[in-house]
Protein backbone atom coordinates (compact mmCIF):
# COMPACT_ATOMS: atom_id res chain seq x y z
CA UNK A 1 0.00 0.00 0.00
CA UNK A 2 1.42 3.41 -0.83
CA UNK A 3 0.65 7.09 -1.18
CA UNK A 4 2.38 9.13 -3.89
CA UNK A 5 4.70 6.16 -4.40
CA UNK A 6 6.90 7.30 -1.48
CA UNK A 7 5.00 6.06 1.58
CA UNK A 8 4.59 2.33 2.11
CA UNK A 9 3.00 0.32 4.91
CA UNK A 10 3.80 -3.25 5.90
CA UNK A 11 0.27 -4.62 6.04
CA UNK A 12 0.70 -7.04 8.92
CA UNK A 13 2.01 -6.39 12.44
CA UNK A 14 5.53 -7.64 13.02
CA UNK A 15 6.28 -9.71 16.15
CA UNK A 16 9.24 -8.24 18.07
CA UNK A 17 11.30 -11.42 17.54
CA UNK A 18 10.88 -11.66 13.75
CA UNK A 19 13.61 -10.57 11.36
CA UNK A 20 13.25 -10.17 7.59
CA UNK A 21 14.08 -8.22 4.46
CA UNK A 22 11.44 -5.83 3.18
CA UNK A 23 11.65 -5.15 -0.56
CA UNK A 24 10.73 -1.91 -2.23
CA UNK A 25 10.87 -1.71 -6.02
CA UNK A 26 11.72 1.86 -7.05
CA UNK A 27 12.51 1.11 -10.69
CA UNK A 28 9.68 3.35 -11.96
CA UNK A 29 11.23 6.30 -10.09
CA UNK A 30 14.84 5.48 -11.04
CA UNK A 31 14.06 4.94 -14.72
CA UNK A 32 17.32 4.77 -16.67
CA UNK A 33 19.42 6.39 -13.92
CA UNK A 34 21.86 4.49 -11.69
CA UNK A 35 21.67 4.31 -7.89
CA UNK A 36 24.70 5.95 -6.32
CA UNK A 37 23.96 5.97 -2.59
CA UNK A 38 21.24 4.63 -0.32
CA UNK A 39 20.95 5.50 3.38
CA UNK A 40 18.65 3.58 5.77
CA UNK A 41 17.44 5.00 9.12
CA UNK A 42 14.53 4.19 11.47
CA UNK A 43 12.54 6.21 14.00
CA UNK A 44 9.85 5.53 16.54
CA UNK A 45 6.80 7.28 15.07
CA UNK A 46 5.42 8.40 18.46
CA UNK A 47 8.59 9.67 20.15
CA UNK A 48 10.66 10.57 17.08
CA UNK A 49 13.69 8.88 18.65
CA UNK A 50 16.31 7.35 16.38
CA UNK A 51 15.88 3.57 16.53
CA UNK A 52 18.15 2.69 13.59
CA UNK A 53 20.53 0.49 15.59
CA UNK A 54 17.62 -1.44 17.12
CA UNK A 55 15.23 -1.76 14.16
CA UNK A 56 17.70 -2.15 11.28
CA UNK A 57 20.64 -4.45 10.74
CA UNK A 58 22.62 -1.88 8.74
CA UNK A 59 25.16 -4.47 7.62
CA UNK A 60 22.38 -6.45 5.91
CA UNK A 61 20.47 -3.44 4.52
CA UNK A 62 21.17 -3.28 0.81
CA UNK A 63 19.91 -2.42 -2.64
CA UNK A 64 20.21 -4.16 -5.98
CA UNK A 65 21.21 -3.02 -9.44
CA UNK A 66 17.60 -3.81 -10.40
CA UNK A 67 16.54 -0.89 -8.16
CA UNK A 68 15.15 -2.91 -5.26
CA UNK A 69 15.69 -1.35 -1.81
CA UNK A 70 16.06 -4.03 0.88
CA UNK A 71 16.07 -2.86 4.50
CA UNK A 72 16.65 -5.71 6.97
CA UNK A 73 14.10 -5.22 9.75
CA UNK A 74 14.54 -6.72 13.21
CA UNK A 75 13.41 -6.26 16.82
CA UNK A 76 11.01 -3.53 17.98
CA UNK A 77 8.88 -3.05 21.06
CA UNK A 78 5.33 -4.36 21.50
CA UNK A 79 2.64 -1.77 20.61
CA UNK A 80 5.11 0.66 18.99
CA UNK A 81 5.06 2.01 15.43
CA UNK A 82 8.19 2.66 13.40
CA UNK A 83 9.12 4.46 10.20
CA UNK A 84 12.07 3.45 8.06
CA UNK A 85 13.46 6.31 5.99
CA UNK A 86 15.43 5.45 2.87
CA UNK A 87 17.27 8.34 1.21
CA UNK A 88 18.29 7.59 -2.37
CA UNK A 89 20.68 9.53 -4.62
CA UNK A 90 21.41 8.56 -8.21
CA UNK A 91 24.67 9.04 -10.10
CA UNK A 92 22.80 11.66 -12.13
CA UNK A 93 22.07 13.54 -8.85
CA UNK A 94 18.32 12.85 -8.59
CA UNK A 95 17.25 12.51 -4.96
CA UNK A 96 14.22 11.03 -3.24
CA UNK A 97 13.18 9.74 0.16
CA UNK A 98 11.01 6.64 0.60
CA UNK A 99 9.29 5.58 3.81
CA UNK A 100 8.16 2.20 5.12
CA UNK A 101 5.89 2.16 8.18
CA UNK A 102 5.16 -0.85 10.37
CA UNK A 103 3.99 -1.68 13.85
CA UNK A 104 5.13 -4.32 16.34
CA UNK A 105 2.60 -6.51 18.11
CA UNK A 106 3.31 -9.58 20.23
CA UNK A 107 0.00 -11.22 20.73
Amino acid sequence: MYDDERYFQIGKSKPSYSQFFAQLDISSWVGTETLNSVNFTAKNKETGSDESSTILDVIKCTYTVGNILKPYIRAGVHNQEYRIKIKVVTAEESQEVFYIDFDVFDG
